[in-house]
């Protein structure tokens, strides 16, 4: 393992992609052998400020070329040229607005009870999109006790890949990120869940399922709704995934 505290813009230990910019805010953890001179390795990036003694928490990873070179004579040790895609955001914007557009419109029972729920729109969420099947994980029951129930943070994996899901609870001036897992509180106690698309702390969009002519027996198909925050269904807060291992 071969730790970098962070990237140098006078001498740059580390070239990131075009990322050289975060060279104060981030720093990489590179896992490849001692004795290896090129491959591909698996880079952790971490959230790292100046006048931190550790890093806050992995924010990405992300598969990257690697190519040790000598620093000045060997004597000095060695350096890694470190080129790939890197990318903070998990899931991709990209991977959210396929699963929207593929999925609105159409009826998804994943647990063949009810019919269409919003849970089941969320187990296929996870599914589709973080890569954690339903079977691989024991997130169950209603919306609302899902997520009062919830621990801060909790991680889910199947085979290796590894998710992180965060608990944020909502504020006045919170603003969910596109993916986000929204979580609604109502006075029956079940509550509505939908996945985040995109929004201000005002009002904001998203794919829900058993929404339009709601039925507790047999749910109705997934749509894109818009939303306030506050109302006879609330946000009471949200999962945030974050991607720990591929």
């Amino acid at each position: 393992m071969f730790t970098g505290e962070r990237i140098s813009r006078k001498r740059a230990a580390y070239r990131i992609g075009s990322e050289q910019s975060y060279e104060h805010t981030y720093r990489a953890t590179v896992n490849i052998p001692s004795n290896t001179t090129a491959g591909i390795a698996t880079v952790g990036l971490y959230t790292y400020r100046r006048g931190d003694s550790q890093p806050k928490r992995m924010y990405a990873l992300f598969p990257a070329n690697v190519v040790r070179r000598p620093v000045g004579n060997q004597a000095k040790g060695f350096e890694w040229d470190i080129t790939g895609s890197v990318s903070g955001i998990f899931p991709k914007a990209e991977s959210v607005d396929n699963f929207v557009n593929n999925t609105a419109g159409t009826c998804n029972d994943q647990d063949g009870a009810y019919g269409c729920q919003c849970v089941d729109l969320m187990h296929l969420y996870i599914d589709n999109v973080l890569g954690v099947p339903r079977y691989a994980h024991d997130i169950r029951g209603n919306a609302l006790p899902i997520y009062s129930s919830f621990p801060s943070s909790k991680t889910i994996r199947s085979g290796s890949r590894v998710v992180r899901l965060e608990k944020i609870p909502n504020t006045p001036h919170g603003i969910p990120r596109k993916g986000d897992i929204i979580f609604f509180s109502h006075r029956n106690g079940i509550g509505h869940v939908s996945i985040f698309i995109e929004g201000n702390a005002k009002r904001f969009t998203s794919l829900d399922q058993n929404w339009h002519n709601a039925n507790r027996y047999k749910g109705s198909p997934a749509a894109i709704v818009e939303h306030r925050y506050t109302g006879e269904y609330s946000v009471a807060g949200w999962l945030r995934p974050v991607l720990v291992s591929y």
